[in-house]
């Protein structure tokens, strides 16, 4: 099956050649793509270099907001099926959101499921409050992210005793904890929001990580035509801090 996918995506590509430049960050890094590829995983590509935008005949698109690294990957993903990449998983996933691509939101969302799905029992990861500044700041309110991350809170408070216990294995001079309680005194929304949904300390389970449903998923709408057999995806990633608490 995986090997009709790629042959599948290889025609494509030979029937649609058309190579389109992506100007990143202030700087303007080129970076280049397949045309159809980008628009057939993206709406916003899809509308830019079809829409009839000006972008549709110059063949270049600039996004000076964006990263270096965090573009790559998606360019990567979107020509392999892979997902490789240092960023974090959840500025990939905002990454992924910004150009309406709900397919690879969901390649991610199933790494950040699967990263913090077992810590509730195994001594897995728990959300951190730079990763929650992130996803306030980054995510909207009704988001896939932000209901995730809601869920996970409820789950189990970022201070109870396990939390502790478990992030010691992969942060240093309690780092995780230092930077939950810094965000804890700093106030604001962020921490109302969370105070509102559950206890800082409350020791639960993360039953519905265990669901088939997931509260972190996207629907996939956009069907154009019928897309090959997806590649199974890897994922090498490795867990990196999102930007510091403000």
């Amino acid at each position: 099956m995986q090997e009709l996918g790629s042959k599948l995506t290889e025609d494509s590509m030979a029937e649609c050649p058309k190579i389109v430049k992506i100007l990143v960050s202030p700087g303007e890094i080129e970076m280049t793509c397949h045309k159809a590829a980008l628009g057939f995983h993206s709406d916003f590509f899809d509308a830019a270099f079809y829409g009839g935008m000006a972008e549709t005949t110059e063949g270049v698109i600039r996004l000076p907001e964006e990263s270096k690294e965090g573009i790559s990957t998606f360019i990567s993903w979107v020509c392999s099926g892979q997902i490789r990449s240092s960023v974090c998983a959840e500025e990939l996933w905002v990454l992924g959101d910004k150009p309406r691509s709900p397919k690879f939101c969901n390649e991610v969302m199933c790494f950040i499921i699967g990263m913090y799905g077992n810590s509730s029992k195994d001594g897995g990861r728990w959300l951190s409050a730079r990763s929650m500044d992130f996803i306030y700041e980054k995510a909207t309110e009704t988001s896939s992210l932000m209901l995730f991350a809601r869920h996970l809170l409820r789950a189990g408070g970022p201070l109870c005793p396990r939390a502790i216990r478990d992030e010691t294995k992969f942060t240093k001079d309690g780092a995780y904890e230092k930077d939950w309680r810094e965000l804890i005194k700093r106030g604001g929304d962020l921490v109302l929001l969370i105070a509102f949904e559950t206890s800082f300390f409350q020791d639960g389970l993360c039953e519905f990580l265990t669901t088939k449903k997931h509260p972190g998923l996207s629907p996939i709408t956009k069907s154009t035509c019928s897309p090959p057999p997806p590649l199974q995806p890897k994922y090498i990633l490795w867990r990196k801090p999102c930007q510091q608490l403000r």
